[in-house]
């Protein structure tokens, strides 16, 4: 896999959670 394709999927990941916390009550 490429490096860039593994570092846009671990911020996509990572961009979820921080997502819901930032929009959670």
């Amino acid at each position: 896999m490429s490096p860039a394709l593994d570092a846009s999927s671990d911020l996509r990941r990572g961009d979820i959670p921080f997502l819901r916390a930032f929009f959670s009550p």
